[in-house]
């Protein structure tokens, strides 16, 4: 029950963000090969080597 919660609340905020990028314009849409290279970047972030 508490990851549904988790989830929930995640995609409410990703919700509202995107309301509220529509209200100042057209919003991009990543493609396929766009997310693939983020997600490629961000896949160590927040890792620390060597501690």
């Amino acid at each position: 029950l508490q990851e549904a919660l988790a989830l929930a609340r995640e995609v409410e905020l990703l919700a509202t963000q995107y309301v509220q990028l529509l209200q100042i314009g057209e919003v991009h849409i990543l493609d396929d090969a766009e997310m693939a290279r983020v997600l490629e970047r961000f896949a160590g972030y927040g890792q620390q080597d060597g501690m």
